[in-house]
């Protein structure tokens, strides 16, 4: 789910949105503790469904997230009995001061949940990682059973033709296609 700034924080809101991310068809009504009890459920549902005790959120752009959304989230993490609810909050800079302020409030129950550890993202540096990305492009099934990787599915004839991204990396880190390449690529 990708977190919106908002002047003004509401429950409704918040599990209306986590709703529709969950997928669940009545994620509009107005009242809070409706939405909060069939989000609930819902993820007892999925994790039902898929067999699994554990259940993965990834929320984007979460420095946005004020503090009453973090309780609320940790309040689902609570009512989730039997169920792990893993949450992977994505966003910019400022959201080491959020964990910062939690912890110098006393937070600590916030950060010990959704923020133990850090992993800065930096982008690819250099021509090793840009290869590394992508060979995951080389080598990455679309679906389990299909056979294809993404490269062999997108430009077909350059596959067949021994086309592969990974050798493509320069060491500046970045992706390169002469013009002679390209038309190869695109004529695919």
């Amino acid at each position: 789910m990708r977190c919106q700034h908002k002047r003004i924080a509401t429950e409704t809101a918040f599990f209306s949105a986590l709703l529709t991310m969950a997928r669940h068809k009545a994620s509009s009504r107005r009242d809070p503790t409706q939405l909060r009890h069939r989000l609930t459920q819902r993820l007892l549902e999925i994790a039902d469904q898929s067999h699994s005790s554990d259940i993965l959120v990834f929320l984007d752009e979460a420095q946005h997230l004020g503090s009453s959304e973090v309780e609320w989230l940790r309040d689902i993490h609570d009512e989730l009995e039997g169920v792990r609810l893993v949450t992977m909050l994505i966003g910019q800079p400022s959201l080491r001061a959020r964990k910062s302020i939690f912890q110098r409030d006393g937070e600590e129950q916030i950060v010990a949940r959704f923020m133990t550890e850090e992993l800065p993202f930096h982008g690819v540096r250099s021509a090793h990682e840009c290869s590394a990305c992508l060979q995951g492009y080389d080598q990455g099934r679309i679906s389990r059973n299909s056979g294809w990787t993404h490269t062999r599915f997108f430009p077909p004839r350059a596959w067949d033709a021994g086309m592969r991204l990974a050798p493509k990396a320069e060491p500046s880190g970045k992706f390169s296609t002469t013009p002679a390449n390209e038309s190869n690529w695109l004529g695919s």
